[in-house]
């Protein structure tokens, strides 16, 4: 059997938690082994109770409410009534606030993209830049990085992996490769005909539309959809305004943010799409990401975020602890959700982090201007300098665990 259990707390042992400080009974105590999850029917006095874990972090799903528990603390919950389902598990670490751990880069560059993707087999992180030159990085571990060489030096503002292919966008080209020895380049056109393709800071690749969808902060309102790497077709957003910088996937609606105009774009197949005013011209929705139910925004001018449960619906605005002079910060700036988190990243250094999209804890330390998520790592890169930052959020086993029955209230 994977779990051991104990009946009461055993002070000093190895693979018990030890009764907290207020706790009056024995609610739940034993241990995670191998088996990475456990599932109980705990019945309490009505008062809330402690959890605590040890060795490593633990997460806790009480009666649906999911707290997560670091090694060696004890967090108190809601109110414990009778039959209350919970499942102790395994998992993500607060990666956000002091466990990042940095590494080198090749050479000091605006690294505005990194996205993980697998090969033959084999994962990578894969790097690329702004700077206009050829040189592109890559890792198996996200810690010690290679360089190789891009087949143009144009602004590689964005970096997408789907279906095999790490696909590279920017100043009006396209570069793709299932190798990391060799790219193709593609040119691309402006939507109305001439000019090149301005900076992109979003590509994706749906699986279930067989698409990439790539767009760009052009004022002709374009973007470009297609199925393979090798063929792209122009399309026109409803609105102008520039939508480089934000593109997400439900699982039912693309979701585009505006940089310019105050609106979000959704689109069902990725070939057309309904714009939707959110708040007002200034509100704009910049880098927009969906994850929990919740469609999330970050405004571009200020510290201003903004929420909805569906495109077309009532987006609810929000501060979050970032530095309101945040546009002053040089380059790009990161957003993402991946592994139950929304993060954000900034070349100042400052950052915040939110599993439900409304409530946000700030962190520092992570001066970033691009951030990716693969083999269970957020990846944050620097725009300035030769620096990436790794946090591995899975934690291990075993996890000793208990929960405590405390009072009715807390004194």
């Amino acid at each position: 059997m994977a779990i051991t259990t104990y009946p009461t707390p055993s002070s000093g042992s190895t693979n018990s938690t030890v009764l907290p400080v207020n706790a009056s009974g024995v609610l739940l105590d034993g241990e995670l082994t191998s088996t990475t999850s456990y599932t109980t029917t705990v019945n309490g006095n009505g008062g809330i109770a402690y959890l605590v874990a040890n060795d490593n972090t633990a997460i806790f799903n009480v009666g649906g409410t999911q707290y997560i528990v670091p090694a060696g603390s004890v967090v108190p919950s809601n109110a414990f009534g009778s039959s209350t389902s919970v499942t102790v598990t395994n998992g993500p670490l607060p990666p956000f606030t002091s466990n990042w751990t940095s590494s080198t880069l090749t050479a000091s560059y605006d690294w505005a993209g990194v996205n993980y993707g697998t090969i033959s087999g084999t994962g990578y992180w894969v790097a690329v830049q702004a700077s206009g030159n050829t040189l592109f990085n890559y890792s198996t571990d996200g810690k010690t990085w290679i360089a190789g060489t891009m087949p143009s030096a144009a602004t590689w503002s964005s970096l997408g992996y789907g279906n095999g292919y790490f696909v590279a966008m920017g100043g009006g080209y396209v570069a793709y490769t299932n190798t990391l020895s060799s790219w193709t380049l593609l040119s691309l056109t402006n939507a109305v005909g001439t000019g090149t393709v301005a900076a992109s800071q979003s590509i994706i690749y749906v699986s279930s539309l067989s698409k990439y969808i790539a767009m760009t902060s052009s004022a002709s309102s374009s973007y470009y959809y297609s199925t393979t790497p090798s063929g792209w077709t122009a399309g026109t957003m409803p609105t102008s305004g520039g939508w480089d910088y934000g593109v997400c996937w439900s699982g039912t609606y693309l979701v585009a943010g505006s940089g310019g105009n105050g609106y979000i774009a959704y689109s069902t197949n990725g070939t057309s799409w309904t714009a939707y005013q959110v708040i007002s011209s200034s509100t704009l929705p910049y880098m927009i990401q969906y994850g929990n139910g919740l469609f999330v925004a970050i405004n571009y001018s200020n510290n201003t975020g903004y929420y909805a449960s569906s495109p077309n619906g009532t987006w609810t605005s929000q501060t979050l602890p970032l530095p309101v002079s945040y546009l002053g910060d040089t380059g790009y700036f990161g957003f993402i959700f991946a592994n139950g988190y929304f993060v954000a990243v900034l070349p100042s250094g400052s950052g915040a982090y939110s599993t439900n999209g409304t409530t946000w804890t700030a962190f520092t330390g992570v001066p970033a201007g691009s951030i990716g998520y693969g083999n269970n790592q957020f990846v944050a890169l620097t725009n300035t300098v030769n620096k990436s930052y790794l946090s591995t959020t899975n934690s291990s086993l075993p996890i000793s665990f208990g929960i405590y029955e405390g009072p009715t209230t807390i004194h």
